[in-house]
């Protein structure tokens, strides 16, 4: 790989070539620098340089690097020193390679020689307005486990993870090259393939320092098992749902389940913002943390939803959960369900004669349409019949219950072959196939 540094010889503009050390544009042969040897502020062009190999911001850079708009994409990021990049408009980082210049990782925090990387809440961006313009998009790597993503503690903008494949997002411990302590995620999406695991990885003592910080959360994935690291949530005024076994604000085809060991709610934007346990939902996890100015609420009408514990909750916030015993919470004023995961229906009432139907991990539902009246053991269909392999009637030698005003019978006859008869209100019968 060849070496371009930015110079800025010519102008502040990142798309004239005689402003890289190189005297041409780089391409995705060229690892970019940015160091001592500027001269000048860069605006970057992503319309003239679309793709670079590595990007590193050096401890030594001390002009700033702003992006305006477009997609960049790259294999690595090293960060040197904080306060250098600049975003005024939507831009993309896309981050794809065959292997991880790092280890099991894309981006490398290195506080060696800029130690206010070790403390800046924005990290490498000017500002937190900067930082939530920028997204990163990363392509995790493989189906085998041992190449899951992990990340270098530090603050990030959004990152979205992709993949062509099944993939996976290590939520474990990865040596880091600063003391930040933490993975601090502006957001983060996760695609339908990218499942946060720790399936086939060895489990040591430093993964339980591990912590995640979730600005905003999405998940398409119908796995999200946190490992045993500690997880942020932020609550939001719509409110933020948490992600537990069953959400259907989570993954597909009503099948989401999660795992998390620590949990810690953070305060959101308003006062009034929280974070929502829905209803027939239940929290397990090791500890919880309600931070200050936080809010963790779950509904206060049945079947509300429920905690269980390890470790006795820290509630600085607030939250209305009563304990009915040792590690185990309630929402005020509901009686409690167990959420389909946990052996329950997910619901605490239903209506009389209603039939139950599974809907995954999800609350098991029921439909007006679909009952069974047990004064006169008759099954109720108010509505369209469908799927694709029919409706099959077992054959009877007359009509199976007898004729009574005001209803009508079908059943199918064992003649040969055997036919279809409606059955009227006087007892007539008559051959419809």
């Amino acid at each position: 790989m060849a070496v371009n540094r930015w110079v800025g010889t010519i102008s502040t503009d990142g798309g004239i070539a005689g402003n890289w050390s190189l005297g041409s544009l780089p391409t995705s042969s060229d690892d970019i620098y940015f160091d001592a040897a500027a001269t000048k502020d860069c605006a970057f062009d992503t319309g003239a340089v679309s793709q670079v190999a590595k990007i590193i911001v050096a401890f030594d850079f001390i002009k700033t690097l702003t992006f305006s708009t477009g997609t960049l994409t790259c294999e690595s990021l090293e960060i040197q020193k904080a306060n250098r990049i600049n975003v005024t408009g939507t831009t993309t980082i896309a981050f794809f390679d065959s292997a991880y210049d790092f280890t099991n990782s894309y981006i490398k925090i290195n506080s060696a020689n800029d130690t206010t990387l070790n403390t800046s809440t924005v990290g490498v961006f000017t500002t937190e307005a900067a930082r939530a313009l920028m997204t990163f998009t990363m392509t995790v790597l493989g189906t085998s486990s041992s190449l899951g993503l992990k990340f270098d503690d530090g603050v990030y903008p959004n990152v979205k993870l992709e993949a062509p494949s099944t993939a996976y997002f290590f939520p474990t411990y990865l040596t880091p090259n600063n003391t930040y302590a933490k993975v601090d995620m502006t957001s983060v999406d996760f695609a339908a393939n990218v499942t946060a695991s720790i399936t086939g990885v060895t489990i040591l003592e430093i993964d339980y320092d591990k912590v995640f910080v979730f600005g905003a959360f999405t998940c398409l994935s119908n796995s999200f098992d946190m490992g045993f690291s500690t997880v942020h949530f932020k609550g939001t005024s719509a409110p933020f749902s948490l992600p537990v076994d069953g959400n259907t604000a989570y993954g597909s085809s009503n099948s989401f389940s999660a795992r998390m060991h620590s949990i810690v709610i953070d305060a959101g934007a308003a006062a009034t913002d929280y974070v929502l346990l829905p209803a027939g939902s239940t929290l397990s996890c090791n500890s919880l943390e309600i931070a200050d100015g936080a809010n963790f609420f779950g509904p206060a009408i049945d079947p509300g939803s429920q905690i269980f514990l390890i470790e006795r909750p820290k509630i600085r916030g607030s939250w209305n959960y009563k304990q009915i015993a040792d590690g185990h919470f309630r929402s005020l004023n509901t009686h409690g369900v167990l959420g389909v995961p946990q052996g329950g229906t997910g619901n605490s009432i239903f209506t009389d004669g209603r039939i139950l139907f599974g809907r995954g991990n999800a609350a098991v539902a029921t439909n007006a349409g679909l009952a069974f009246n047990t004064a006169t053991s008759r099954l109720t269909l108010n509505g369209t019949i469908g799927g694709v392999d029919g409706v099959i009637f077992d054959e009877q030698a007359s009509t199976p219950i007898p004729a009574a005003a005001a209803t009508g019978i079908i059943y199918v006859k064992n003649t040969s072959p055997s036919t279809l008869i409606f059955v009227s209100d006087t007892g007539a019968e008559t051959t419809v196939a």
